[in-house]
Order: C-alpha cells, then structure tokens, then sequence
C-alpha cells in the first residue's frame, strides 16, 4: 500500500507504465488541439513530450509491482484465477480506504488507482519489452481469463488507448470460433452493468456513480449453432456529471454501433432527448466512415425500472425516433422498430431484516419479476441477431477478425475529430453549409486573373517589396471576407461553435492562399531577374566576339 500513500513511488513501482501514460497523456493533448487557432509552437512543444516519451520506452526497469504481479502469473492456471480474484477483491477493498466516493469518478492518478485493470495494464506494458517467454505467459493468463468469463479492457479509460497488439496476441487463441457482438449503452447509473450480469451471467462491477470505466468486454459460451461466443461490450455511463465530456460520449456510442451487430440502449423510464439526439447524430457520422463496419446493426431500447410495462403507452416517443431517422435519411444506417422497444420493471426491491429495525440497514432483494422478464428479453435480442448476422462480412465474425475491424474504427474515431465534433445533426449540416460556402467565395476571390495580376506586378520587386505588396492585400481581404462570413453566419442562425469553427477556417484559409501567391511572387521576381542576367550576359558576350573579330584574333580551345 506504499504507493497509494505516495505519488514519489510511482517512478520507482512502476516505471515503465509512468512513462507510457505520460505518453498517453501528451498523445492526447495533441489530439485535442485545434489547429485552426493553435500557436505552431504549443503543437511543436506537444510534438518534443512525445518524442522524449517514446525514446524513454524501453529502458528503464519494469520495477517491482511487475515482478511481483508476474509470479502471480505463473502459478498453475486454476489458482492463477483465483488469486486474481482474490487480489481484484482486496484492491477494491484498500482502494475505498484512500480515495473518496467523489474522487472515484474523477480521472485517479497512478497512485490511487489500486485495481486489477491498472495490473494487467502495468504488466502488458511491461511485457512488451520482456523475452518472449514471459510475454507468452502474460497472453496465456489473460487469455485464460477471458474464457472464465471475466470483463477484459477493450479501451483503456485513463489513457484512451487500444492494447490492440496484445489483444491481437490473445484474440489469436480462440481460432475460426464465431462471435455475436452486443453492446450496452445508456445514461450512468442506468443499470447497464446490472443488465448484462443478469441478462448473461457476467461480472461486471456494479455501484452507483461512474462504475465502468472506458469499454470492458466479456466472453459468453453459447450453446447455439450461429456462433460459439457472445462478445458482450459494456460501456461507460453516458452523460455523466463527473466527466462532462459529451465528445467522449458520442465517440463510445460510435465505436459502438460500428462494431457490434445489436447494440442495447439501456434507459431509466422515459427515452432520454440527450441520448436520442446523440444516437441520431451517430447514425449520421456512420454515413461519413470509409471503413468497413457492421451495416445496419440492430438497436433495442430497454426502459427499466417501468411501474406500466405496456410498451404501448410509449408509442409517441417510439414514432418520434424512428420518424427522426427517416427524415435525415438515417433509416438504412440503424435498425429501430416497434418491436426493438422494451420494458423492465425494478431489478430490486429494498427490505429490512425480520425484525423489521428501523434504524438498521435496508437489503436490496433482486425481484422475481425482473428474473423471468430479463430472461425472456434475453432471448427476443440474441433471436434478433438472426435478422443483422446474414448481412455481416467475413470481418466482424471471429475474435480476430472483429479486433481488426475494431482497431481501425477505433484509430479513424482518434483521426478525425469531426465525426463526433457536433452536437447534433443540424449543427454538422451547418458547418458543412458554411464549409462549402467558403471554399465557393475563396475560389471566387482567388480567381487566376488575381493571382495573374499580383504575380505580374512583382515580377521587378525584391523579397522585402513583394511583402510590402502582400501584407495590405491579405488584410484587405480578410476585412472583406470576414465581413461577408459574419453577414452569411446571421442568415443561417448558426451556434457558437459553428461561429467561432468557421472564422478560424477562414483565417488559416487565406493566410495559406497567400502564403501559397507569396511564393509564386518570388519564383517570378527571381525569374525575372534570371532572364535580365542572361540578356545582359549575351549583350557582353556578343561583344567580346565582335572585339575579337575585330582585332583578327584565333581562339585556340
């Protein structure tokens, strides 16, 4: 417990998975800068910590909380599990002692963040650089683990970052075995995880506030002859108060829909406007990725904790999402219908002891009407499966294969920001609106007969008379079009942010359109003054042949 009671001992338990995060950290700082009105040197700055990080990987010692983690690890397989049952149990256990409930949902530094994940992370960074034997031993473990149906990270929270290369290691184990990948999304403190462990049997963590963390897969037998596992995704709760990060939201609930074949929306009483807004907008960014993705994936709506399970009286919400989808063309990217709509009553209900004491403790008593209504829903989302698996290529059917695909959805989320910029649909067809409108007035603007006449002009200035010319040009012109942006913004009643995104647009636009006639100024001054050279050089030339003629002289070579 030394290091939960000391940041300094970080460096020296863990070094290796130190450095990685700070790796991590800069990784996505620089992810989040804005070009369009970032300073070249912050992105520069960012750019050095990164370097330095990756130099550093490598070379320091694992440091003792791998060792001691690996001999764990080498135990027989059995009690291999067991311990790190065990082991999660008491790191739960410890961690409640040092870090607050409301510390819990905030992002912990490595010294409170006493878990099994931060384990198996330290160790799988580790590893990496270890012989091949213990890299062996750590993927056999995990792999191992897997199959005893234990959650397994798929993106690391902390980090935003996919072991990719390790999962790929122990993914490879499973062979041609099919899979049927379904996700579970909704608001926190929804129930998602509870869900899923009645649902499936699972172990997924389960308290109020932020509970999951990031995405965390588990592995289900199946006794069924279309595939061999259920790969069941749970996420972090959405629209959560702790981290307020709505772009981390739509991300997840992308990721999501692109990966997995049903996906289930799990929501406490009504359907939530937040969440429907988000689920259509990412309808819509699906239409945007090239990439090869699960089509059409079908979604199921579970409104629990319901008093009235008749799913009819929730039929105007039902017809206001699927009527959302139709109008912005979205119908074809998702599948939603009346009969992917469900209702669950309580899972629990609270009860004092036999002596019904008032001033003891209540227990929390999971309903037998929740039991068999979990289980019959259950059935009617793994049935549904039969609808989307037809339709599925060949790269979302096996654990490999679906880590490939996922991998590559996973990095163009990180890629292009744009994708889960937006709010909603409607600020995304603004920006494009304003885009396009801008691309239009530059094209127009620049016209070649402009860039012609400036370039004529500096054919005899020098470099310092060129940016003499340029410097009142390029501000003229961003006075004007700044001026017809701010008019154009009005007309379309754009957001604040679709404001403050187009005049940086427009700005880094014409500072690059000059740049681009500032170089084509010089080439033609130089050219010039090349030309002139030459004339004068022939000028001389002639007349030194004229003198020698004259003076009857024989050049020898």
């Amino acid at each position: 417990m030394q290091l939960a009671e000391s940041a300094i001992k970080v460096e020296e338990y863990v070094p290796e998975y130190a450095n990685f995060e700070k790796l991590c950290k800069s990784k996505q700082e620089l992810s989040k800068l804005n070009f369009y009105g970032e300073v070249d040197s912050k992105i520069y700055e960012v750019q050095q910590h990164i370097d330095e990080r990756k130099q550093n990987q490598g070379k320091t010692d694992s440091g003792i909380i791998f060792d001691l983690f690996y001999q764990i690890l080498r135990a027989p397989n059995t009690l291999t599990l067991m311990s790190l049952n065990l082991l999660a149990s008491e790191l739960k256990e410890q961690r409640n002692r040092f870090v607050s409930t409301g510390e819990m949902a905030k992002q912990l530094p490595i010294q409170k963040n006493l878990s099994l994940e931060l384990l198996w992370r330290n160790a799988i960074v580790c590893g990496t650089y270890q012989v091949p034997e213990v890299w062996r031993l750590i993927v056999q473990r995990y792999y191992e683990s897997m199959v005893a149906g234990f959650p397994f990270e798929t993106i690391d929270d902390d980090n935003f970052y996919f072991h990719h290369q390790f999962l790929s290691n122990v993914l490879s184990i499973f062979g041609n075995k099919k899979i049927l990948v379904v996700s579970v999304i909704g608001p926190q403190n929804s129930g998602k995880s509870t869900l899923l462990n009645y649902m499936f049997g699972t172990f997924f963590d389960v308290r109020d506030g932020r509970c999951t963390r990031g995405i965390y897969g588990s592995f289900v037998k199946s006794n069924r002859k279309d595939f061999d596992y259920i790969l069941l995704i749970d996420t972090e709760g959405l629209l959560g108060v702790e981290r307020e990060d709505k772009e981390f939201d739509r991300r997840l609930v992308l990721f999501c829909l692109a990966v997995s074949h049903l996906i289930v929306v799990n929501m406490i009483g009504e359907v939530n406007e937040s969440l429907k807004t988000m689920l259509t907008l990412c309808a819509d960014s699906l239409k945007q990725m090239n990439v090869n993705r699960v089509p059409e994936p079908i979604v199921h709506f579970v409104l629990n904790q319901k008093a009235d399970l008749n799913i009819q009286n929730h039929q105007a919400a039902i017809e206001k999402i699927t009527s959302d989808l139709k109008s912005f063309d979205l119908s074809g990217m998702i599948h939603i219908r009346q009969e992917t709509f469900h209702t669950l009553p309580n899972a629990f209900k609270k009860e004092r002891g036999l002596l019904n004491d008032t001033s003891s403790p209540c227990l929390s008593k999971a309903e037998p009407d929740f039991i068999e209504l979990v289980q019959l829903l259950c059935g009617d989302i793994i049935n549904s499966a039969l609808k989307c698996l037809p339709r599925t290529s060949d790269q979302f059917t096996g654990p490999s294969q679906w880590l490939k695909s996922s991998i590559t959805i996973f990095d163009t989320l990180r890629k292009f920001a744009d994708l889960t910029y937006y709010r909603d649909i409607n600020e995304r067809r603004q920006d494009n609106k304003v885009r396009e409108y801008i691309r239009a007035k530059l094209i127009e603007e620049f016209a070649s007969t402009y860039r012609e006449q400036l370039t004529a002009v500096s054919a005899n200035k020098n470099e310092r008379e060129i940016e003499e010319l340029i410097l009142p040009e390029m501000e003229k012109k961003q006075k004007d079009l700044n001026e017809d942006l701010e008019n154009r913004l009005k007309l379309l009643k754009t957001s604040d942010t679709i404001r403050i995104r187009s005049r940086q647009f427009l700005r880094v636009q014409i500072i690059e359109m000059f740049n681009a006639l500032r170089t084509s100024c010089k080439m033609v001054s130089e050219r010039a003054q090349v030309q002139l050279l030459v004339q004068n050089g022939e000028g001389a030339l002639k007349q030194l042949i004229e003198e020698i003629g004259a003076k009857g002289i024989v050049m020898s070579e």
